[in-house]
């Protein structure tokens, strides 16, 4: 999972996302996004990744 800042508007992933929002999306999503120019990419903290991981 990765954290996504977005730095332009992006549609068609589900939902309408303008720039300064953020998102958490899966690794291959996330990559999508930052090939497209529509936003920057961050792992996931390993401690908030733990969480959901009961």
């Amino acid at each position: 999972m990765k954290i996504v800042t977005f730095t332009a508007p992006c549609s068609g992933i589900g939902a309408v996302y303008n720039k300064g929002d953020v998102g958490r999306f899966p690794d291959s999503v996330a990559d999508a996004i930052v090939a497209a120019k529509k936003g920057t990419a961050e792992p996931v903290p390993d401690d908030t990744a733990k969480k959901g991981a009961s």
